[in-house]
């Protein structure tokens, strides 16, 4: 007579990761916050760059955030300066669905 099991299965439970929910990118950059890659300036320390907005280029740059976990979540942009417009503003994120990730558009008043 042999050893032998039964076919054996497991199923992972989805978890947040250690980051959290929210991931941040900016135009012009390959980095993300939160990253800990090459592609960020120093590793992980939550910088992004934003290109200049000037009379010159184009009138508009974007920020993307997007869900990296298991969680829906809600997201405010809030400029340091009235005259920088962030369109939208605000709005929720589910990790499921067809809301994932939102491109917010940067403009200067």
């Amino acid at each position: 007579m042999r050893n032998t099991l039964p076919p054996l299965a497991y199923t992972q439970l989805l978890e947040t990761g250690l980051a959290g929910n929210l991931g941040v990118s900016v135009e012009g950059s390959n980095g993300s916050v939160p990253g800990d890659d090459v592609y960020n300036v120093a590793l992980s320390n939550n910088t992004l760059v934003l290109p200049p907005l000037d009379p010159y280029g184009p009138p508009s740059r974007w920020i993307e955030i997007y869900s990296r976990g298991t969680d829906d979540f809600d997201f405010r942009v809030s400029p340091d300066n009235p005259w920088v417009v962030a369109t939208p503003s605000s709005g929720r994120i589910s990790a499921r669905g067809n809301v994932t990730d939102v491109r917010v558009q940067i403009t200067v008043d």
